[in-house]
This record gives C-alpha cells, structure tokens and sequence, in this order.
C-alpha cells in the first residue's frame, strides 16, 4: 500500500470536517462513559449564553467596559460565559445514565450540530475559528433551525 495515496486521500478533508468529527467522538465517548448529562447540559446552555452575548453590550454596568474588547479576548469571555452555564444547566438537571452506544452516538450528533450552530450564530467566535464555506453553508444561518430543532428532538430521545 502506497503511504501517498491515502495520505493524499485525507488531505482533500477540510480540518472543519476533521474538527467537527473529533468532537462527535469525544461527546460519543464521554457519553458512553458517563451517560448523556454532561452532552445535554451543555446543549441546553448555549440558549442562555446566545441572549447574554446579546445583551452583554447593552449592560448598564460592563457593557461600557466591554464595548473596546473585540476579537479573542471577547471570544474568550464567551466561551468562560458558556463554561458557566454547562455547570449551572448540569447542576439544575438530573443524571441521565443512558449509556447505550446508540444513544451516545445521537448524544456526540445532535451536541456536536448545536456547537456548530452556535459558533456559526456568534460572529466574536470567528475569532478563534472561522468555518469553511460548506460548513459555513451547511450549519449557517438558512438551516439553523432545522439543525436546533432535531438536535433538540435527538437529545430529547436520548434522555428519554
């Protein structure tokens, strides 16, 4: 077997098919380790972060000093943001211990559309990563929707 053939094979892959990929395992396996909580409390917190990086400018009180962050740093602070809010929404919700391989791999999905979505929605992330085109076309704003809602339905058949 010719070592440049697969090699040239992978490297036509768009490093977002390669990232987003990677996050479908590692939410699949954490899912099988340790049952679909930390998946869905993660899903259910980008809600709340999407309104607070909304609302953050308008804030009578860091709104002002927020107003001159931009790029990375501002990034950062969403992602400390949506941190805090895993914590809180796996905190509010119960454990699910639905470890089952088919339920982990629509748990690894259905969290993995959603982040997509969500960087997808918060132009500050693009900061850190900037997707492709097709990717950007594909969880971009005209599927949105369509993408919140089954990953939403899939999460809700895995706690289930």
């Amino acid at each position: 077997m010719d070592l440049a053939s697969v090699t040239g094979t992978f490297a036509h892959i768009s490093t977002d098919w390669i990232i987003l990929v990677a996050l479908v395992l590692l939410v699949t396996v954490d899912a099988l380790r340790s049952g679909a909580s930390r998946a869905i409390a993660l899903s259910l917190a980008l809600p709340p972060t999407y309104l607070c990086a909304a609302l953050l400018s308008k804030s009578a009180i860091v709104g002002a000093s927020l107003a001159s962050i931009k790029g990375v740093p501002y990034a950062v602070i969403l992602l400390l943001l949506l941190g805090v809010f895993t914590v809180m929404m796996h905190r509010i919700s119960r454990d699910y211990n639905s470890a089952s391989v088919p339920n982990a791999i629509l748990a690894g999905l259905a969290t993995t559309a959603l982040l997509a979505v969500f960087w997808m929605q918060l132009p500050a992330l693009s900061a850190l990563w900037h997707f492709s085109a097709p990717a950007s076309e594909i969880f971009g704003s005209a599927y949105a929707l369509f993408w919140l809602i089954g990953s939403y339905a899939a999460l809700a058949a895995v706690r289930s």
